[in-house]
C-alpha cells in the first residue's frame, strides 16, 4: 500500500496554530544561539583585553644569570672560530 493513496501530501494545509509555533519555536531557537555565542564573545573580549591591560603594567624580569657583555663577547667568539675553520688552504 503506499503512503500517496491513503493521505495526499499536495492539499494538505497546516492550521494556523501549528505554523505560528513552529515560527516562534525558530525565532526561540535563534534566540538563544545568539544569546549564548554574544556571551561566550563578550567574555572572551573582555579577558582578551584585561590580560593585555596587566600585561602592559607589569614590570619586565630580567634574568640575573645572563650578562649582556658575556654573551655578546661569546658570540663573537663562535663567529670567529668558525670563520677560521671555514677557510681550506690547498
Amino acid at each position: 500500500m503506499q503512503i500517496n493513496q491513503d493521505f495526499d501530501f499536495n492539499n494538505f494545509k497546516l492550521p494556523l496554530r501549528t505554523k505560528i509555533y513552529l515560527t516562534l519555536c525558530v525565532v526561540f531557537g535563534f534566540a538563544l544561539l545568539l544569546l549564548f555565542t554574544s556571551t561566550f564573545f563578550i567574555i572572551a573580549l573582555i579577558t582578551g583585553v584585561t590580560l593585555f591591560i596587566i600585561n602592559l603594567f607589569t614590570p619586565k624580569k630580567k634574568n640575573p644569570n645572563i650578562d649582556p657583555d658575556v654573551t655578546t663577547i661569546h658570540v663573537q667568539q663562535i663567529h670567529t672560530q668558525r670563520k677560521d675553520k671555514d677557510i681550506i688552504d690547498i
